[in-house]
């Protein structure tokens, strides 16, 4: 009799088993329809931020962005366009940029490893908060901003940098995905070999700013 309690015991559960995993995978389904699987995150591929920055609305895509703030994940420091010589500054406004302006901007050094697991994206949406990203900044994720962004020193971009207003790759920074700035000015000595970009306006040179690793190897020097 115990033997057969046992069998009856297992056989039940069994039978209970099968009902809960019927209704579970019909409770998939229906997650899950026949049309197809569900929404996937937002993906924007490259070329479509063409057809973004044709109609006017990067400002409203970066908005729509989930991430990290950026504006209060780093530390406040000393806005290093402060430092851009006369004759920089006489460049830019011959373009149209008033740096004397960022010079003004409340200022946010942002570092660390961002990789694998640590992966996030970093998201500024005050256009009067300048980004600097600093020595030994690594990433996997994006940085968009609404607001100006200095890449110093050695920091190392794997996802995208996208942003409304100046993008400036200083030092070494070496951006590595599609990168857009208004304009985009990089450094000679940036590294720039597996940059994309589909900005219009990419200037070359230092325009009188140096700081980060190159301010290293100048004191060095003297």
């Amino acid at each position: 009799m115990r033997t057969l309690g046992i069998v009856a015991a297992v056989i039940a559960g069994f039978v209970f088993g099968l009902m809960c995993g019927s209704f579970i995978g019909s409770r998939e389904h229906r997650r899950f329809p026949a049309s197809g699987p569900a929404k996937a995150p937002l993906m924007v591929r490259h070329e479509e931020y063409k057809k973004i920055i044709q109609a006017g609305t990067l400002k409203d895509h970066i908005m729509s962005i989930e991430g990290k703030d950026a504006s209060r994940w780093g530390t406040d420091m000393e806005n290093p366009l402060a430092r851009v010589t006369d004759r920089g500054v006489e460049m830019f406004a011959k373009r149209g940029i008033d740096i004397r302006k960022m010079a003004g901007f409340k200022t946010v050094l942002i570092t660390g490893n961002y990789c694998g697991a640590n992966s996030i994206d970093l998201v500024n949406t005050d256009p009067e908060v300048l980004l600097v990203i600093g020595e030994d900044f690594t990433t996997h994720g994006d940085l968009f901003s609404l607001g100006p962004v200095v890449a110093m020193a050695n920091s190392h971009f794997m996802g995208k940098i996208i942003s409304t207003s100046l993008v400036w790759c200083i030092d070494e920074s070496f951006p590595r995905d599609l990168t857009i700035g208004f304009p985009l000015v990089l450094s000679d000595t940036a590294e720039t070999s597996q940059i994309e970009t589909i900005t219009k306006e990419v200037w070359r040179g230092d325009y009188g700013l140096r700081i980060g690793m190159a301010d290293k190897a100048m004191n060095a020097d003297r």
